[in-house]
């Protein structure tokens, strides 16, 4: 069997750094932050961070987000989990060997089927590395059940029942692209 021991390590931390302490929950419609140092594990041929590694580094921001928000103990509740069925990266400057970066992790929206993730790798000073978009389409454990909907996620976690935010225009242009793509997905078939 072969499988990541790093990620495994990685994930198994922030599962009981956060479902033990319970000190960092946030707000569901809040930033969530974590941190990490750019490592040389991360590097590629051009002595800066990988692309895969930002994917990678924004899984890990996932699971802090969802953990933190108490979303994760809702979505276990009903038996269903989120994957990740579309993702946009838009690069803007390198990371560098031992840079220690912030990933700020927010809800943006959600839809029928849907949370809508943006992700962005910035420094202390605010500058901003990178932004990723990610659809995070809400999955059952059992095919047989009933999906449930992102809002009643939501509504289940609150405690009421609440609107989803306005999509950010361009956020709304790359879901376009999205369902574009899909169907010629489909229609190649």
């Amino acid at each position: 069997m072969f499988f990541d021991v790093n990620w495994s390590l990685r994930v198994t931390w922030i599962v009981l750094t956060k479902v033990v302490s319970r000190k960092s929950n946030h707000n569901f419609l809040d930033v969530s932050e974590a941190t990490f140092t750019v490592l040389p594990s991360d590097m590629d041929l051009n002595l800066h961070m990988n692309n895969a590694r930002y994917l990678r580094e924004c899984d890990f921001g996932r699971i802090n987000f969802w953990i933190t928000s108490d979303m994760m103990r809702v979505m276990r509740k009903n038996n269903c989990g989120v994957t990740i069925a579309a993702a946009s990266v838009r690069y803007r400057r390198s990371l560098e060997l031992f840079q220690k970066v912030l990933l700020k992790t927010r809800v943006l929206a959600w839809d029928e089927s849907a949370f809508y993730l943006e992700q962005r790798f910035t420094t202390e000073d605010g500058f901003v590395y990178a932004v990723v978009l990610t659809k995070n389409t809400v999955v059952q454990a059992n095919k047989k059940e009933r999906v449930v909907s992102p809002g009643e996620l939501v509504q289940q976690l609150s405690g009421w029942s609440i609107q989803s935010p306005t999509l950010p225009h361009d956020v709304h242009l790359w879901i376009q692209y999205n369902s574009a793509s899909s169907a010629m997905m489909k229609n190649a078939l």
